[in-house]
């Protein structure tokens, strides 16, 4: 009987916890607010993912903008597209505002100090 109470534990354990340790985003950067500081300190974003939750529904291809005063730098995140011009996906409608995105970062754009343009190919 204790070796059918020990098994039955085991499995309910593994049932468990194997479900929770893949329930992470898995994204390299919790917010756009931390590529802006990788970048900054020199890190090389491209190809890096990043988790943002839309501040809008998607409009002419952005969907996050929003004035971060930690980097004193107006930010907005972006669809990525080879098609269109600039890269960035003017017709795209799959966002709508309170989603999170989990996407990679094609391009990243801190020519302007006081802003700062990250696009991504959302992760499906």
């Amino acid at each position: 009987m204790r070796k059918t109470i020990s098994l039955l534990l085991v499995t309910v354990m593994l049932c468990i916890l194997i479900p929770l340790t893949g329930c992470s985003d898995g994204a390299d950067y919790s917010s756009p607010n931390a590529v802006i500081k990788a970048a900054d300190s020199g890190v090389n974003v491209i190809g890096k993912t990043v988790k943002v939750t839309a501040t809008t529904d998607v409009t002419l291809g952005y969907f996050y903008t929003k004035t971060d005063m930690s980097v004193g730098a107006n930010v907005a995140v972006g669809v990525y597209t080879d098609d269109s011009i600039l890269g960035l996906d003017m017709d795209y409608t799959g966002i709508k505002k309170g989603q999170t995105v989990i996407g990679t970062i094609k391009y990243y754009d801190s020519e302007l100090s006081s802003s700062r343009i990250i696009l991504v190919t959302p992760d499906k």
